[in-house]
């Protein structure tokens, strides 16, 4: 990916992006360099009255999941979840990286990303 590729798919203008990261030169990016797509220092933690979670809804048949250094797009999944096979599922949120993506940590998959729009049916409490 370029880094003007990587502002298409996140939303996040490729100035933002290099101011984040540190980038100088926006055409000297490495493969597997992990960019952050928030510059506020506390954005990426719960808040501190308390751990947050995130509810998968019982009628999400399944719930896509994402790699923590990719995108959450489709075409980027890395595995599925299946709430309504347990009857809804819940996680404690590690991270926010950005609006409406929540860092989860899963027995099968370990620290990965999913986004829990409004739009999704899931909550976060």
């Amino acid at each position: 990916d370029t880094l003007s590729e990587i502002a298409v798919k996140t939303g996040v203008s490729m100035a933002k992006l290099q101011a984040y990261n540190g980038i100088k030169n926006a055409n000297k990016i490495s493969v597997g360099q992990v960019l952050k797509l928030t510059g506020a220092a506390g954005s990426s933690k719960p808040s501190s009255s308390g751990k947050k979670y995130v509810y998968l809804p019982a009628s999400a048949a399944s719930w896509r999941i994402y790699p923590t250094n990719k995108a959450p797009v489709k075409g980027n999944e890395c595995g599925l979840l299946r709430p309504k096979k347990f009857g809804g599922l819940k996680y404690e949120i590690l991270a926010n990286p950005q609006t409406d993506v929540y860092t989860i940590k899963t027995d099968q998959f370990g620290k990965v990303n999913i986004y829990a729009g409004k739009t999704t049916g899931a909550t976060v409490k």
